[in-house]
């Protein structure tokens, strides 16, 4: 698989994979998490319908669990029940095959559209985002244990700063395929209508809650990708969800790929894949900061668009907002929302795992470019950071109070100038009149006279110079005449 292996060996291979791993159909009945009171760990069932009373932080439950897996997985019926393996070692397998070999990604998405055909689209991509989950985690552990033991400008740790950046560029890479798998290929068209809308229509139902649960889980594995989590956001219905981050995204996101991504994800709108989206725009909701209104997909691909550069994605996605805005004057319904409160609700929640997972990346771009210089650099807990006392102590400010000071001297010594200034130039243009007021002719005349006059003082000055050689002259001639007559 790794060598570009033709079609058919490729197919065969998976197959017996797929037959020798598959469980017992006994086996995945059995499983405590598809029990009723599972359900109380998932974070989606909630007696409200859009509410969680929790933040991220103190969730009972992480999406990237065994157990959600497999309570998201229960929506599937016995006979493809019947056909998911038994643990996931070929998916790990495959993600380390494929981090060794960088250059074998290219082959990737035909390897998953032949998994997706002999098993559960679901199962494949739920399987292939936690043990993905795992392989970072693993890295990162990796990591911090080489920090506890080493000096953080070790070479070692250098060295490990640039490994756990390369992984997660090939993290990046792996999101990116399965977005693409998902949205484009026919083996994954179920996984598609079943996710289609699931977070903007969602409802209290248990198969509500296991479609959000699989959004959840796909989200996280997706976040590895800016472009790709925005693309789920918008497949699924999760408008809020999108912009709240479109709006939180890291500078160090916008690179040139993100940029070259956003241009793919502009031509798939325009594609009748999201026909649904287009009418989604001309929705007037009671609401609209629900996290599937209409209104807030306008806010959505109005920010995507704030973020491409002047090109021919730009101009099309600026035409169809623009018709859009003539039809429905969706100015009127954003009026107030320059700011979306997301607290305690679901997208408060997704927000801030996609947040978590680039949160990692952009860390990690920052010790690669870290570990390239020869400027001495001890931090490693960068959130920990305090951006705000690392610009006082490079200003040289002790503290917050000694700043703030500093800067309303500042201000005051400034608005003190100023207003010298403005009072100079009242002066130059009163005149130095006692009543002050000489108007701009009398001025200009004034000025034409006091050159005429320093003119005439020099011209004054020149001639009583010459007058006085001369006369120096006649005394030294008359003076010498006299001698000689004598």
């Amino acid at each position: 698989m790794l060598d570009d292996a033709p079609e058919v060996i490729v197919l065969k291979s998976l197959e017996v994979l797929s037959k020798i791993t598959v469980s017992k159909s006994s086996e995945f009945e059995k499983s405590p998490a598809l029990s009723a009171s599972s359900s109380k760990n998932i974070i989606f069932q909630k007696k409200s319908k859009d509410q969680t009373t929790e933040a991220p932080d103190s969730l009972q439950t992480h999406p990237m669990t065994d157990a959600n897996a497999t309570y998201a997985l229960g929506i599937l019926d016995t006979a493809d029940k019947g056909r998911l393996s038994r643990n996931r070692e070929v998916f790990a397998a495959l993600i380390k095959a494929h981090a060794r070999n960088p250059s074998s990604l290219s082959s990737l998405s035909r390897i998953i559209r032949h998994m997706c055909a002999l098993q559960p689209p679901e199962f494949i991509f739920v399987s292939l985002g936690l043990e993905l989950n795992l392989f970072v985690l693993k890295m990162m552990a990796h990591r911090a244990k080489l920090l506890a033991s080493e000096d953080p400008n070790s070479k070692k740790v250098r060295n490990e700063d640039l490994k756990v950046s390369k992984h997660l560029e090939f993290t990046t890479k792996f999101a990116q395929v399965l977005s693409n798998v998902l949205l484009t290929c026919n083996e994954t068209e179920r996984l598609r209508n079943l996710l289609k809308g699931s977070i903007a229509t969602k409802g209290k139902t248990t198969r509500d809650e296991r479609k959000a649960q699989i959004f959840h889980i796909l989200l996280k594995t997706f976040a590895h990708d800016p472009v790709a989590a925005i693309s789920l956001c918008l497949w699924c219905g999760a408008f809020r969800t999108a912009s709240s981050y479109i709006h939180k995204i890291n500078p160090l996101d916008l690179n040139l790929r993100f940029y070259m991504e956003l241009d793919q994800l502009v031509e798939f709108i325009e594609r009748p894949l999201f026909r649904d989206l287009h009418l989604s725009m001309l929705e007037c909701n009671e609401n609209p900061a629900l996290e599937g209104s209409g209104a807030m997909l306008y806010r959505v691909l109005k920010s995507l668009l704030m973020l491409l550069p002047q090109s021919t994605s730009y101009n099309i996605l600026q035409q169809r907002l623009l018709s859009v805005a003539r039809f429905r004057q969706c100015a009127v319904h954003l009026h107030g929302m320059s700011y979306v409160e997301i607290r305690g609700t679901s997208a408060e929640v997704f927000v801030h795992r996609i947040l978590e997972v680039r949160q990692l990346h952009c860390n990690a771009r920052w010790r690669s470019i870290r570990s390239e210089s020869l400027e001495p650099f001890s931090v490693t807990d960068y959130d920990g950071v305090d951006i705000d006392e690392g610009r006082r102590a490079w200003l040289g400010y002790a503290n917050e109070e000694e700043e703030k000071q500093g800067r309303h001297k500042f201000r005051t010594e400034h608005s003190t100038r100023t207003e010298n200034n403005e009072d100079c130039k009242h002066a130059e243009y009163s005149g130095f009149h006692k009543d002050g007021n000489v108007s701009p002719d009398d001025r200009d005349e004034a000025d034409k006279k006091n050159e005429n006059e320093e003119e005439k003082h020099d011209n004054n000055s020149d001639g009583d110079s010459e007058g006085e050689d001369d006369t120096k002259q006649w005394k030294e001639y008359w003076a010498e005449d006299e001698n000689e007559s004598e």
